[in-house]
């Protein structure tokens, strides 16, 4: 079965495909990012705490053996990713350890838009048992 159309009509329904499609585009939102520090704080913090009871943060501790408490200043940058990372105390005296997992933390992106060119840095406390 076959349709046939005049000319005229095919480029009709082109044209309002094309504004469909143009509409729907400029309509679909873009993440906000937020430039308020405490937001972009809160926002990671509770990522760091799902992360460290259900997440990268807990398999990352647990295949490694890591237990105690570990205090680390930690920056997050644009697109939420991890700029740096100061372990500023720990449980463990091991420095090899705390150093591994601060690398590990640098790795980590966090689901958050910051406003571009600004750093947030936050202290967050990490317990493993």
């Amino acid at each position: 079965m076959e349709i046939k159309m005049k000319k005229g009509m095919t480029l009709s329904l082109l044209v309002v495909w094309a504004i469909l499609f143009a509409t729907t585009t400029a309509f679909a939102q873009k993440k906000k990012s937020i430039s308020s520090y405490d937001e972009v704080v809160q926002i990671v913090k509770a990522q760091l705490d799902l992360s460290s009871k259900e997440g990268a943060v807990k398999e990352y501790a647990t295949s490694n053996q890591i237990k105690g408490e570990y205090i680390y200043d930690i920056t997050v940058g644009d697109k939420g990713k991890v700029v740096t990372v100061f372990a500023v105390t720990s449980d463990d005296e091991k420095y090899k350890t705390q150093n591994k997992f601060k690398d590990f933390l640098r790795t980590q992106k966090f689901d958050v838009r910051t406003a571009k060119g600004r750093l947030y840095k936050f202290q967050y406390t990490f317990y493993f048992e």
